[in-house]
């Protein structure tokens, strides 16, 4: 899980090429990103590997769970508003 979590944005560099955990935070991090972007810290968006996803045969699911991804978006509730900042100083 640790090695999962620590190589999502270059899972290809991972040890083994299977639909993996690593491999499905992943495409999760990058499709959450891609459909929700008001979520991001404001650095630069992770983007799907799209080679490392033809080695292991799944860029046919792709458009699937995009749209799982949309679906789930739209069900979440929005992003919180930013805090003013006399509201953190207090």
């Amino acid at each position: 899980m640790i090695e999962a979590v620590a190589g999502h944005h270059e899972p290809g560099l991972l040890p083994g090429r299977a639909l993996d955990t690593a491999a499905a935070v992943h495409i999760a991090d990058a499709l959450a990103h891609e459909v929700r972007p008001e979520f991001g810290d404001g650095t630069p968006p992770p983007s799907l590997n799209r080679a490392y996803l033809e080695q292991l045969g799944v860029v046919a699911q792709l458009e699937r769970w995009r749209a799982l991804a949309r679906a789930a978006a739209d069900a979440a509730p929005a992003p919180p508003e930013p805090a003013e900042p006399s509201a953190l100083a207090a």
